[in-house]
C-alpha cells in the first residue's frame, strides 16, 4: 500500500481508547463503591462464554454478507475474505475515532482498495448504514413499546427516557438529511460548481487542479447515485434481504448482555434486558471520546444496574466489554496492521462484472 496509508492510524489512538475504557471500568467500580469481583467472573459457565463469542461472530458475519450481496447487486465481485477484511478493519476504526465515525468511512476506502469504484463503494456502505440504522430505530421503537404493553411493573425510567429520545432523534436527522441529499442530488453538481469558485479556495489550489479534482469528484458522485437507483429499481429483493440481515445482527448484538446477565445470576425477564440494550445502543455511538470508552462503560453500567445485584455491576460491565469491544479492537488491529504492511501489493481484482447501467447523466465538466 501507499506509505499515507501506514498513517492512517497511531498506536497512541488505540492506547487512548484502551485508556478511556479502563477509567469508565474504574469509574464503574467506584459507584459501586466496590472492586471487581474475579471470581465471579471465572465462574460464568463456559456455555455463556461460547454463546457469546458466537453471537458476536453471527454479528461480523452477517455484516459481511450484506457487504457481499450489495457489492454482488452492482455488479462488484467481492470474496468472502475480501468483506471479512473490510468488517474488520471498519470495526477496529470505529473504536479508535470519536463518536465511533470511523468505521464506514475506513470500509469505503478498503473496498476501494480492493477494486471496488469509490462511487459503488460509497453506495454499498450508505446504502448499509441506512438499513441498518432503520432496523436499529425500529427495534428500538418496537421491543420498549411491547415491554410497556405486556410488562407489569416496568419502567424505562428518566436514564433510559432519555437515552431513546436522544438516540430516535439523532437517527432521524440522519436519515432526514440522507433524504434531502438524495432529492437534491440534481443542484449538487452546480454547488460544488460554485464552491471551485471561492477566492479563497482558488488561491490555495491552481484552478486547473481544482477542476481535474471536481470532475473526478462528479464521476464518483454519478455512480453513487447511480447504483443507489439500482437498487431502488433492480435490486429490491436484495435490499430487503439485506434489511432482514441487519435485524438479524442486530438481535445478535442484543443478545449478548441478555446473556451475561443470566450468566452472572440475573433473573429479568429477557425481553426487558434487550429493551434497555437496543436503547443503549442507539444513545451511544454519539459520545466524542474514541470508540465511545469510557462513556459506554459508564452508560451501560447507568442502564444496566438494575438487573445483577451492585458488587456483580463491575463484572458485567468488564465482561460485555471484553466480548463487544476488546475483542475485535484486538482482531481488527491484527487484520488493519497485515493489511496496510502489505507494502507494493497492487489491489486485489474482485473479477467485476460489467458495470451497472444507469440513466444518472454524465459529468459535464468544471470550468472554476
Amino acid at each position: 500500500m501507499a506509505k499515507p496509508a501506514a498513517r492512517l492510524f497511531r498506536m497512541r489512538d488505540v492506547l487512548a481508547a484502551v485508556v478511556l475504557s479502563v477509567l469508565g471500568l474504574l469509574a464503574v467500580v467506584r459507584f459501586t463503591q466496590g472492586g471487581l469481583d474475579f471470581s465471579a467472573l471465572q465462574r460464568i459457565r463456559l456455555p455463556y462464554i461460547l454463546a457469546c463469542f458466537g453471537l458476536v461472530l453471527l454479528d461480523w458475519l452477517l455484516e459481511a454478507c450484506r457487504l457481499m450481496l450489495l457489492s454482488h447487486a452492482i455488479g462488484q465481485r467481492l470474496s468472502a475474505a475480501g468483506a471479512l477484511r473490510t468488517v474488520f478493519q471498519g470495526a477496529f476504526f470505529a473504536r479508535i475515532t470519536p463518536f465511533t465515525s470511523g468505521g464506514e468511512p475506513f470500509q469505503i476506502y478498503a473496498l476501494n482498495r480492493g477494486g471496488v469504484p469509490l462511487g459503488h463503494a460509497t453506495a454499498v456502505i450508505a446504502m448499509k448504514s441506512l438499513l441498518n440504522g432503520v432496523a436499529r430505530v425500529c427495534l428500538a421503537i418496537a421491543i420498549p413499546a411491547w415491554v410497556l404493553l405486556t410488562a407489569h411493573g416496568w419502567e424505562l425510567g428518566q436514564i433510559t427516557s432519555t437515552a431513546l429520545t436522544v438516540g430516535i432523534a439523532v437517527y432521524m436527522v440522519i436519515f432526514v438529511m440522507f433524504v434531502l441529499v438524495f432529492v437534491f442530488r440534481a443542484r449538487a453538481r452546480g454547488w460544488l460548481a460554485s464552491v471551485a469558485r471561492w477566492p479563497a479556495l482558488t488561491r490555495l489550489v491552481s484552478r486547473d487542479r481544482l477542476g481535474s479534482a471536481l470532475n473526478r469528484l462528479d464521476e464518483h458522485y454519478v455512480a453513487f447515485l447511480g447504483a443507489l437507483q439500482h437498487f431502488g429499481r433492480e435490486r429490491r429483493g436484495t435490499v430487503v434481504l439485506v434489511g432482514m440481515l441487519s435485524f438479524a445482527s442486530w438481535a445478535a448484538v442484543m443478545a449478548v448482555p441478555v446473556v451475561l446477565v443470566r450468566a452472572l445470576g440475573g433473573a429479568s425477564p429477557v425481553a426487558e434486558i434487550a429493551a434497555t440494550a437496543i436503547i443503549f445502543y442507539l444513545a451511544v455511538n454519539y459520545a466524542p471520546t474514541p470508540g465511545s470508552s469510557g462513556a459506554s462503560e459508564v452508560g451501560f453500567a447507568a442502564l444496566f444496574a438494575r438487573f445483577v445485584p451492585l458488587p456483580l455491576l463491575g463484572v458485567l460491565v468488564l465482561a460485555w466489554r471484553l466480548f463487544t469491544h476488546y475483542f475485535g479492537l484486538l482482531l481488527g488491529l491484527a487484520v488493519t496492521s497485515a493489511t496496510l504492511a502489505r507494502r507494493g501489493v497492487q489491489p486485489e481484482d474482485p473479477r467485476r462484472e460489467a458495470p451497472v447501467e444507469t440513466e444518472a447523466p454524465q459529468p459535464s465538466g468544471y470550468s472554476p
